[in-house]
């Protein structure tokens, strides 16, 4: 994740993926994660500092597996989209809501 000078607060797979790390492997809720993020990659913001949010065109989550059927693929690409939703909700409570931006 970085900030770029006008403002916009680019957020990456890595930055997802180590946020989906936690949580398998700890229990960590999102925003805790992106915090715990945030203090291993030393990101200091001030009120004001971020305009908008750009995540990653598409965000990595669970891979669906070319062997795995049907039915459960379909439940992979519902998690994946709660999850993408759940993120997103933790990033924008930590940071404060800002206008989001397509990448």
């Amino acid at each position: 994740m970085r900030l770029e000078d006008n403002g916009i607060f680019i957020v990456e797979n890595e930055d997802i993926s180590g946020i989906l790390c936690y949580f398998a492997k700890d229990g960590v809720l999102f925003e805790d994660g992106f915090r715990l993020e945030m203090e291993l990659q030393e990101m200091v913001f001030f009120p004001g500092s971020i305009h908008a949010v750009q995540f990653p065109e598409h965000l990595l989550l669970q891979d669906e597996d070319e062997d795995t059927d049907e039915e459960i693929r379909q439940e992979i690409r519902t998690q994946n989209e709660q999850w993408e939703q759940e993120i997103r909700q933790a990033i924008y409570n930590v940071i404060g809501y800002v206008e989001e931006t397509s990448s």
